[in-house]
């Protein structure tokens, strides 16, 4: 008796697309990777942000604040890949080109335990590739948020009693310990 083969198929962004709305999902490398439902302490740490950024770039014209919804389009080696990051700032006064926001400035990530590796790897990499500035990992049980300079690759990471401050938005500066608590 042989054994059966089972040949692996790529997704295409065609796939992607055809996916209900409701699911959270990304196309890396030729593959849809579903994302689990968010836990509440996740979600309160995502308005939090949402909250802080917000208040931050106000009437100021500094940038549009977007949530998950907000899709990153990468193509490397010619291959499609989409990203949807927790929370992104897109560039005030950019333009949508066709279906696609423009891309962001700067991205938050909420880490898990099931997303932190994907979140500090692959997805940083390819947030750099398509041009994001500068993203936030925010580590719920470190207690830090980490802000990553993509076009240098400089890190530095801020605990509790401090204020993450960005690079890329003037002025923006977040309190970790009212973050966590959100």
């Amino acid at each position: 008796m042989g054994f059966m083969h089972r040949a692996k198929v790529r997704a295409t962004r065609e796939d992607y697309e055809r996916l209900p709305e409701h699911v959270r999902a990304e196309l890396i490398d030729g593959e849809i990777v579903v994302t689990p439902t968010p836990t509440d302490r996740h979600e309160r740490i995502v308005f939090g942000l949402i909250f802080a950024v917000q208040d931050h770039l106000g009437p100021l014209g500094r940038g549009r604040l977007r949530g998950s919804r907000t899709e990153v389009f990468v193509t490397e080696e010619g291959e499609e890949r989409v990203l949807q990051p927790d929370v992104c700032v897109l560039p005030d006064g950019a333009k949508p080109q066709g279906a696609k926001a423009p891309t962001p400035v700067w991205v938050a990530e909420v880490l898990s335990p099931s997303t932190a590796a994907f979140d500090r790897g692959i997805k940083l990499r390819l947030y750099a590739a398509a041009g994001v500035r500068e993203a936030w990992l925010v580590d719920p049980d470190a207690e830090t948020v980490e802000v990553v300079d993509l076009a240098t690759g400089a890190r530095r990471a801020f605990a509790k009693g401090e204020r993450a401050a960005s690079t890329v938005i003037p002025g923006l500066a977040v309190d970790v310990t009212r973050l966590l608590a959100a």
